[in-house]
């Protein structure tokens, strides 16, 4: 079992953390996986009474859309879609609280989210992942609830990501942004977002991509990035793992691990700091055995 030990990302971060954890953080969903049982998980498209490692579980073993750990020590959550349905596949979603969360000057306004992504499948037709925030309760895609969203290829390893195209300008606006350079198959990189909810106009997000292995090897790092909904209350989080169906995959496309998922207040005055430092509000992970 891989323990977690968190690292500052920059001298910044490191003298905003200096007087400990904030009084009324709240930790979402922390997991490895490792303690989860063996298997698959979930029931019929409607059932999400299935949960696994904090999250609840969207899928059909029937229709071949699979949500499964692999077995071993160091164990992983794996999504599969070998189903021929458009647009369904392998969900898991976590809830956010709305008294863990806030839109404004105060309360829970910084989300935290690391997770670890091993792009597993290059054959034709491997669905999509979807990485989603979204207001509400939704979690597919959608400009009107959208606060984060990422996704990856799984037949080339693509990644994109979505922005508002015009700060606080009240339409839901976007603009879809595709990474110069695609992950390599079977190569994991831990991805960390921390998204900045301290505006009542509009709100934005910093996103960094490293390989795991190799945290300085950098794949993509930027600031500053505007979410699609301007004064966004994030209530979910979710991995959906359907947006193919036209063709049937039994092997798992995607690996998920380590995820870590927390809200926190922006220390003062660190929303400014956010603003000029990006992402050095992020936490980076290193592993001891």
């Amino acid at each position: 079992m891989r323990k977690r030990v968190f690292t500052p990302a920059c001298g910044v971060a490191a003298a905003l953390l200096a007087a400990g954890p904030a009084a009324h953080s709240a930790t979402i969903v922390d997991t490895n996986f490792d303690t989860e049982a063996v298997g698959t998980y979930g029931g019929q498209m409607t059932d999400q009474a299935a949960t696994v490692g904090g999250f609840n579980v969207v899928s059909d073993t029937a229709g071949g859309q699979i949500v499964q750990v692999t077995p071993g020590t160091d164990r992983a959550l794996q999504l599969i879609d070998n189903s021929t349905v458009t647009n369904t596949g392998p969900v898991i979603s976590a809830p956010i609280a709305v008294t863990d969360v806030s839109t404004g000057a105060t309360g829970n306004n910084l989300v935290n989210i690391s997770f670890d992504y091993t792009y597993l499948g290059a054959a034709a037709g491997n669905p999509q992942t979807l990485v989603l925030l979204n207001q509400g309760t939704q979690t597919s895609p959608g400009a009107a609830v959208r606060a984060v969203q990422l996704r990856i290829d799984g037949d080339d390893g693509e990644v994109r990501y979505w922005v508002g195209s015009a700060p606080a300008d009240g339409t839901n606006a976007q603009t879809v942004v595709l990474l110069g350079s695609t992950l390599v198959q079977d190569t994991e990189y831990t991805f960390d977002i921390a998204v900045d909810l301290s505006s009542t106009t509009q709100d934005t997000f910093a996103l960094s991509i490293v390989e795991t292995a190799s945290p300085s090897s950098v794949f993509f790092s930027q600031s500053g990035l505007l979410t699609t909904v301007d004064d966004v209350l994030p209530g979910v989080f979710a991995f959906n793992g359907g947006l193919n169906g036209t063709a049937v995959n039994a092997a798992p496309f995607a690996e998920i691990d380590n995820v870590l998922l927390t809200t926190a207040p922006i220390p003062e005055p660190s929303s400014l700091l956010l603003a000029g430092a990006g992402l050095a509000l992020m936490v980076k992970r290193r592993r001891v055995a």
